[in-house]
């Protein structure tokens, strides 16, 4: 796919980042969700900048749901660039590839991380990492 070139770094993540063992692990599927997110969800194409280990390291503690509208709020970041200051009826005559055409940028990741915040309190997720502890998975 074309614009989503950040393909071939996102298994060369870098584990100097001070996380564990296994955050590293999470560091990586939260990567390739937010990659899946970008195709699937809002299937936007990305700019050549977008850092998205970056994104990844950024948005630590982030649920599915967070992870899903800091995506979406990004893709939609270009189209309010276009449109804003424009009246309704310029807006209403602007073509769907004027409004759409651009590609997800980092500026338009690190706005939309001002944004959303996680949802997900520290204490949500000791719990969580004690109940997994204690009990293990299905």
């Amino acid at each position: 796919m074309k614009g989503l070139n950040f393909f071939a770094g996102v298994t060369k993540l870098t584990l100097k980042t001070g996380y564990g063992k296994g955050s590293a692990i999470i560091m990586i599927a939260k990567t390739w969700i937010i990659i899946l997110l970008l195709m699937v969800v809002v299937f936007h194409q990305v700019a050549p900048d977008v850092n998205i280990d970056e994104v990844a390291r950024r948005t630590e503690g982030y649920s599915g749901d967070d992870l899903t509208n800091v995506c979406r709020d990004a893709s939609l970041n270009g189209m309010r660039r276009k449109i804003a200051g424009k009246t309704r009826d310029e807006i209403k005559n602007m073509s769907k590839d004027e409004i759409s055409k651009d590609p997800v940028a980092m500026c338009d990741f690190e706005e939309a991380l001002v944004k959303v915040q996680r949802s997900v309190s520290q204490a949500d997720i000791e719990r969580h990492e004690k109940w997994f502890t204690e009990f293990g998975s299905a």
